[in-house]
């Protein structure tokens, strides 16, 4: 297993029920996938370099995970199809 770090950008337009809809989704996957959530933090509201599709602001939210290198194009896949999610960055950690 590998560890990773993960940044995903939410609509700042969501209300709390759609934030804890869709971040427990993304849990969730991580669970199916046999990774384990090590750490998640919500960063909150913070305003946008540039405008992401017409959007100055977007609510933070970190995850460190471990979680097979062959799962992780499905979990990238999920967080893709997801529309409320404005960006996501997902890294290697050095172990």
């Amino acid at each position: 297993m590998r560890s990773y770090e993960l940044v995903i950008i939410l609509s700042s337009k969501l209300d709390s029920k759609k934030q804890d809809k869709i971040t427990d989704k993304l849990k969730k996957t991580i669970s199916d996938l046999k990774g384990k959530l090590l750490l998640s933090e919500v960063w909150g509201l913070k305003n946008l370099a540039y405008p992401i599709s017409k959007q100055d602001q977007g609510i933070y939210f970190y995850y460190k995970l471990t979680l097979e290198a062959d799962k992780l194009l499905t979990l990238e896949k999920t967080i893709k199809l997801e529309e409320n999610i404005l960006r996501f960055l997902l890294i290697k950690l050095e172990t």
